[in-house]
Order: C-alpha cells, then sequence, then structure tokens
C-alpha cells in the first residue's frame, strides 16, 4: 500500500475530511488529494505533519496495513455500538425519572 492510500484511511478511520486536513497543513484540499492518490510527492515534513493532524506516530502511518484498517475500523464500529446503547439506555431512564417527577408533583397538588 503507497503511503497516499495509508493516509487516506487513516484520516478516513480517525473521521476527518481533506478539506479539514488541508487547512490544518496549510495547503489546497486539491494539494491535499493529490497526496492521497500519490500523485504529488511528499516531503518528510509535511509527512510528519500530517501524522501528528492524524493523531498517530510517523512510524504508525508508514507501517499502516489493512488488516490494522479493518481492524480498526471494527473497533470504532463496537465503539459506536456500544455509546449508542449507552445513550438509549440513560434515555430510557431520563423517561423514567420524568415519569417519577411527575408522579411527585401530582401527589404535592393532592
Amino acid at each position: 500500500m503507497l503511503i497516499g492510500e495509508k493516509i487516506r484511511k487513516v484520516r478516513d478511520l480517525k473521521g476527518y475530511s481533506q478539506e479539514y486536513i488541508a487547512k490544518e497543513l496549510g495547503i489546497s484540499q486539491k494539494t491535499f488529494s493529490k497526496i492521497e492518490s500519490n500523485q504529488s510527492r511528499l516531503d518528510f515534513t509535511t509527512l510528519d505533519n500530517i501524522a501528528t493532524i492524524l493523531g498517530v506516530e510517523l512510524m504508525q502511518l508508514l507501517l499502516f496495513n489493512d488488516k490494522e484498517f479493518f481492524e480498526q475500523k471494527h473497533l470504532c464500529i463496537e465503539r459506536n455500538q456500544s455509546c449508542l446503547k449507552y445513550f438509549k439506555q440513560l434515555e430510557a431512564e431520563n423517561k423514567f425519572l420524568k415519569h417519577q417527577i411527575n408522579k411527585l408533583i401530582e401527589n404535592q397538588k393532592k
């Protein structure tokens, strides 16, 4: 896998847009798109800056592979499902508490 593809996959995993990374680098989105499609040469400083923006070590970015991509993607999906389950539980608890409060208010009116 070429470095541009590794950058794109890590960026996708992290949920960043090309526009965001380009803005952080001080370049156009079109130029960043060329980096990801391996149509532009990349110097070490820019590569290091991209890794920093993505929140990974440079070596992690250089050694990134498809297996890691799919494992990380799976972990992200699992985390999102856990968060969704947690928020649904909070929502149910919130409805229950609202019901209890309304009952208390009704009892106090009597």
